[in-house]
């Protein structure tokens, strides 16, 4: 065995122990009420999991405002292997960012020959405590799968220059729209490879010294920036439809820019610093000019800089237009949701930071103005400290309770993290601190939908329907088709004894969602009570059409037929 291959085989050791040491706590996580609703727990499909009409509704479906079927496959293979318990869905995410962490050793490696600087870029990668949120959110499968895919597109272009030909090539093609449909952001890899030509494939300066055109370079790249707009279009398309894309009226123009400009700042602040990291940093709405002034100024600055050094320092040009480039889709233009920025944007992103610090440093080494050894107890320094705070963030992510007190204990006016923590305070029975972080909630977000939903029930909880019911008939004023608060606002009025005000409720929030188990559920009880035993029924097997395993719904279903055959 070579001394080369001694070092790779150990720093891919190094990854998976100090990924399982960081990560280890996750296993025991908890899901929490964030997506995790809406890509597995309540998602009746998924619950299914991996079935014939389960792969169709994949390809098809527009829920969670995205096409990517390769995520929702993934969901549904995990149901089927570890059920609703989330320990194996949390290893399974594990396994996948270590895979991420190693193939981007591969990959730097075989791109530059540097094993110990590839290393120290995947060691940055699978521990910095920004890239826990990926992994330790199940719903955010598809950050996990859309590296996974990135790197495989990027390794089968590799291949490709080394050997070309049509089948490498439809590789490349292949791998990338499995990227695509695992999550959009893979978007800005043609311009990443494009990048990747000049350094440190350097196609760029062979195809020069050889007499051709760098022209060829773009044109090679055609089919994927075709496939890149086509998927940029339809999920623009999916967005507005779901009502994910916000309004010039709610983001202004200025305050987007703003925010963009600000954020890419804060996205450095946050990997040298990696401190109070939140699951939803709320955005301002407003625009502020002095600072995004500065910050536009600063990343001006350090670009003019790193296209300078794009001759002697090339991998200065390459890492820093890596991380500009790969936030672009995800900074804020375009705004969806109601966040500024986001952990989870940067799992592919600071790579270009990593790829920077990996090379500039050692670089200062070799021309003598750092001296080795510090260097090496710097990197070691560095490579600590960021396991330790992979491990303490995984601890937040415990459970929904855990989470959102420390969103609201490290940012303010956050709304989304008090209704939350409401929630899950909620589901555990503490009603009094659920209703207090409601209020708080709804103070900095008088019009929150889900917040006014969840308050309704809370409502209903203490047995004051009349103002459950004016709190539904809120949010329904808001969101017309929310099925959710037509099945809530059914539930109010039949226990306030106006059934049939109750049963029109049940079936809107049906037209709305025919999965929605329980509106028929609720329904099928509303029925039987005025006596209408056949559509009871006929609700009841819808219930256990949606959910098989509900024993609740099968005894009642069965008591009603034993009642009819008599």
């Amino acid at each position: 065995m070579n001394n080369s291959l001694k070092k790779k085989l150990f720093i891919i050791s190094f990854l998976f122990l100090s990924c399982t040491a960081a990560y280890r706590g996750v296993a025991d996580n908890d899901f929490v009420n964030i997506d995790d609703d809406v890509y597995i727990t309540d998602n009746p499909v998924v619950k299914r999991g991996l079935t014939v009409d389960g792969m169709k509704w994949a390809f098809t479906t527009n829920h969670g405002n995205f096409l990517h079927p390769v995520t929702w496959l993934s969901h549904m293979t995990d149901y089927t292997l570890f059920g609703a318990a989330p320990r194996g869905h949390h290893i399974m995410a594990l396994f996948v960012h270590i895979i991420n962490s190693v193939l981007l050793f591969i990959l730097l490696c075989k791109m530059t020959g540097a094993v110990w600087r590839s290393g120290f870029v995947s060691i940055l990668f699978a521990l910095h405590p920004l890239h826990v949120e990926s992994v330790a959110w199940a719903a955010e499968r598809k950050d996990l799968l859309c590296a996974l895919f990135w790197n495989l597109t990027i390794l089968a272009y590799v291949r490709y220059i080394e050997k070309p030909g049509i089948k490498e090539y439809l590789a490349v093609i292949a791998f990338f729209i499995f990227g695509l449909l695992s999550k959009p952001m893979i978007v800005t890899l043609p311009i990443v490879l494009l990048l990747l030509d000049i350094w440190p494939l350097e196609r760029y300066r062979k195809r020069l010294k050889n007499g051709y055109k760098g022209a060829g370079l773009i044109i090679e790249k055609i089919p994927l920036l075709i496939l890149s707009l086509v998927f940029s279009f339809q999920v623009v398309l999916s967005q507005s439809k779901g009502g994910a894309l916000k309004s010039l009226d709610l983001f202004p123009m200025d305050a987007r820019m703003s925010n963009a400009l600000i954020s890419y700042i804060e996205y450095i602040k946050k990997m040298i610093f990696p401190f109070n990291l939140a699951v939803f940093y709320p955005h301002p709405e407003k625009a502020y000019p002095l600072q995004a002034a500065l910050s536009a100024l600063f990343l001006i600055s350090v670009t003019v800089i790193a296209l300078k050094k794009i001759t002697d320092k090339p991998f200065l040009t390459v890492g820093w237009l890596w991380f500009l480039i790969t936030l672009f889709p995800v900074i804020g233009f375009i705004q969806v949701g109601g966040h500024a920025m986001a952990d989870r944007y940067t799992y592919i992103s600071l790579t270009g930071l990593f790829i920077v610090l990996g090379w500039a440093v050692p670089d200062r080494v070799v021309k003598g103005r750092i001296n080795a050894f510090i260097l090496c107890c710097v990197v070691c320094s560095v490579i600590v400290l960021s396991m330790l705070g992979a491990m303490n963030q995984v601890k937040y992510w415990k459970n929904s309770i855990s989470l959102f007190a420390h969103a609201v204990s490290v940012t303010e006016l956050n709304y989304l993290a008090h209704g939350n923590l409401g929630l899950a305070l909620y589901d555990a029975g503490d009603m009094q601190g659920a209703l207090r972080h409601y209020e708080e909630a709804l103070k900095i977000r008088p019009d929150s939908i889900e917040t006014n939903n969840n308050l309704g029930l809370l409502l209903m909880n203490f047995n004051k329907w009349d103002e459950a019911v004016t709190r539904f008939e809120k949010v329904l004023s808001l969101k017309p088709d929310y099925g959710k608060a037509h099945n809530n606002l059914g539930m109010a009025l039949a226990a306030n004894g106006v059934m049939d005000g109750a049963i029109s409720r049940f079936r809107q929030a049906i037209i709305i969602n025919n999965d929605n188990n329980e509106a028929h559920y609720n329904l099928a009880i509303a029925l039987e009570i005025e006596g209408d035993r056949k559509g009871a029924i006929k609700h009841l097997r819808e219930v256990l059409r949606i959910e098989p395993g509900d024993q609740e719904a099968a005894l009642r279903l069965n008591a009603l037929l034993r009642a009819w055959n008599r």
